[in-house]
């Protein structure tokens, strides 16, 4: 009995841990970010530790915790529908792409 306590705490704890960012933020290892190079502006990377440059139209965004970049302006981060018909986290997983908003409603 003690045996299937000990695996099911243990599948538990590899669970929740494979669903958190671990972010190990060291500013000084951050890369140097030109402004300029930036059309849309600066946010900060999914850890919220490193600037990065808000995405602009047709680049890849999303992903778990955005790690693929956010979109600027009036640009959105569309992702396809998921393939089942069903969520299941698919729109927090699923990588899309920074459209305007009037081309993703579409």
């Amino acid at each position: 009995m003690d045996r299937i306590i000990g695996v099911i705490l243990a599948l538990t704890l590899f669970f929740v841990g494979t669903l958190a960012l671990d972010c190990m933020c060291d500013r000084k290892n951050c890369p140097f970010l030109d402004p300029s190079a930036c059309p849309l502006g600066i946010t900060k990377d999914a850890c919220f530790c490193c600037s990065v440059c808000f995405k602009t139209e047709g680049e890849e965004c999303g992903g778990p915790f955005d790690i693929d970049g956010k979109c600027g302006g009036d640009l959105i981060c569309f992702k396809p529908p998921p393939p089942s018909g069903e969520d299941d986290g698919y729109q927090f997983n699923a990588k899309g792409k920074c459209l305007p908003r009037s081309e993703s409603d579409s």
